[in-house]
């Protein structure tokens, strides 16, 4: 169960999960002005951005491509044990610290079954900007590859665990500490979908993402508000 896949997700599956509020977010639209004019124009041009992204599709010149492997995983003390094909990696996972009214801590750690049990990797993008030398068009293009990123996310979840479970990404709240990508790239080998990790391991091209599928069928989100302690 440990083989690592190479998907590449077609964009007519992901352009129905995309989350357009957030998109008119981005271009910092109030809740009260996404009916205006404006906004419909830019979502109309979105959609003939889109039109052309299906085309490109086809000719193979543009793609949304993931990686993602299972593993076996263990947890001691907030501590994850994966065996991968590159042996035993450790995941530390924060626990929640801040005062709660339930007195309910949660960890990641908490939804590894305690007699061993599996945990996906991921990592997906959406590619690079091809600058046009016009800023709204770039910016257009920009944040629709987010949002495809993040729709893709989504349907490789719903294709890979059937939904079951939880995807929390690096960086993102329940793991606020996006050096976990260095192992992530080591084990799945992110530079065969065209991802690249600055010194921080903050990911390149921007529209990418990586994480963890946890698939315990009652796993939840929640926030960390401290960091991590991965090194």
């Amino acid at each position: 169960m440990d083989e690592i896949q190479k998907i590449n997700i077609p964009i007519q599956e992901v352009v129905p999960l995309i989350n357009w509020t957030a998109f008119l977010t981005t271009w910092k639209f109030p809740v009260k002005d996404r009916e205006s004019d404006e906004a419909k124009k830019l979502l109309a041009d979105a959609q003939k951005l889109l039109e052309d992204y299906n085309t490109f599709h086809i000719l193979k010149i543009w793609n949304v491509y993931a990686l993602s492997g299972f593993f076996p995983v263990t947890a001691k003390n907030d501590i994850l044990y994966v065996e991968t094909q590159k042996g035993v990696k450790e995941i530390p996972v924060a626990r929640q610290r801040e005062k709660r009214d339930d007195d309910s801590y949660a960890s990641i750690a908490d939804f590894i079954h305690p007699n061993g049990d599996f945990i996906g990797m991921f990592a997906i993008t959406a590619g690079k900007n091809q600058p046009q030398g016009d800023d709204y068009q770039d910016l257009l293009e920009q944040s629709l590859r987010d949002r495809l990123v993040e729709a893709a996310s989504e349907y490789l979840h719903k294709k890979l665990c059937k939904g079951v479970g939880i995807r929390p990404a690096s960086g993102y709240p329940m793991l606020p500490d996006i050096r976990l990508n260095f192992l992530i790239d080591e084990v799945l080998g992110m530079r065969e979908i065209g991802i690249s990790l600055t010194s921080s391991g903050a990911m390149y091209p921007n529209a990418s993402v990586a994480g963890l599928y946890i698939l315990h069928p009652e796993a939840r989100y929640f926030h960390i508000n401290t960091a991590l302690s991965y090194k």
